[in-house]
């Protein structure tokens, strides 16, 4: 078998499986945020590295936001990182995943976003709760799921790296609006870590990798979903005494509405 088309399958199934860990999972809908008023997105565009992000494994991610110059109304959010199993699927080495941001019906503010990735034709709010434009910006994204809802939390560097006082102020917003900040995880952005994989890994080596990957993104998926489930039923639980009541677990699928958010 040749070894694009095993790779391309693998590369896929990881990247949906590692983008389940950076959520934080709730019952009831998704709550109101409160987006920056006079929020100015051509200020916005362009580059930021993302710093932290909730419960994040994702090393190098970079956001791009780019407008859409075919239709008004409508921007381009490419979002990229450096890992050594997607990254085989592209000439740089770099994974992409791609979306569109529009305003949400009845938005209070220009920063009241929602988000459409490729891979799924769901959709989840996107909110951008404080920026300078030239240095940091807070963001949060929200999806309801069938019994809930799925929540993260991203900070955005102009640079590689964030003055602490930026970074907390940053915080002390996605703070102010219910957010978990001490599940925020900060991402390698260096310059020789984020260099891309060196060429040459052998294809056994990026098969094992991408079984890895798929193997932790199957307990978070699991974990998450446990852990919902439990707070439904009342209980406080782990993965263990969901499977001690039922014999199994259910991993809480998604609808035409349910999106993968890196």
């Amino acid at each position: 078998m040749a070894r694009g088309s095993v790779l391309a399958p693998l590369a896929l199934l990881c990247a949906l499986l590692a983008t389940a860990a950076a959520h934080t999972y709730h019952t009831g809908s998704c709550p109101a945020y409160a987006p920056q008023k006079d929020f100015d997105m051509t200020k916005f565009l362009g580059d930021w590295f993302v710093y932290q992000k909730t419960s994040s494994s994702a090393k190098c991610l970079v956001n791009n936001y780019a407008l859409d110059p075919e239709r008004p109304g409508v921007y381009k959010l490419e979002q990229s990182s450096v890992h050594a199993v997607l990254g085989l699927t592209s000439r740089d080495g770099r994974w992409r995943y791609n979306g569109e941001l529009t305003l949400r019906e009845n938005a209070t503010s220009k920063a009241d976003l929602q988000v459409k990735y490729s891979l799924n034709p769901g959709s989840a709010a996107y909110s951008v709760l404080l920026t300078d434009y030239d240095n940091f910006a807070a963001i949060v994204s929200c999806q309801d799921l069938p019994i809930g809802y799925r929540v993260s939390a991203t900070v955005l560097s102009r640079k590689r790296t964030l003055d602490n006082r930026l970074a907390e102020k940053a915080r002390e917003a996605l703070a102010k609006n219910g957010m978990e900040t001490d599940s925020l995880t900060l991402l390698q952005q260096g310059e020789e870590e984020c260099a891309p994989p060196k060429p040459g890994e052998g294809f056994h080596g990026a098969v094992q990798r991408a079984g890895d990957v798929i193997n932790q993104g199957v307990q978070a998926v699991k974990d998450g979903a446990v852990k919902l489930f439990n707070k439904v039923r009342g209980q406080n639980g782990s993965a263990e005494s969901m499977e001690a009541n039922n014999g199994n677990y259910t991993i809480v699928t998604s609808d035409k509405d349910a999106e993968w958010l890196p």
